[in-house]
């Protein structure tokens, strides 16, 4: 996001993106999608934590390529990362 050299997932070796269609609820809903996803790593015995900026990422070019090279087209709005 425009800082080189800095890791924005910490390391992490597994990153996942939230997103979905932009809709009104699309934020609350891909809140508690994240939620539960956090909840569900915490009683599995792994360390996770909730990242943003997915919404800036999605919105870059970067984004948009990310989101083609997955098959998805349309309006998408991100939420987060896990």
């Amino acid at each position: 996001m425009g800082r080189e050299g800095i890791d924005p997932f910490y390391g992490a070796p597994i990153v996942l993106l939230v997103a979905c269609e932009n809709y009104p609820n699309a934020v609350y809903d891909g809140s508690c999608v994240i939620d539960n996803m956090l909840n569900a790593a915490h009683a599995l015995g792994l360390g996770s934590c909730w990242i943003h900026r997915a919404k800036e990422e999605l919105e870059s070019d970067f984004g948009k390529k990310l989101l083609e090279r997955a098959g998805l087209s349309g309006d998408y709005i991100g939420i987060g990362h896990v």
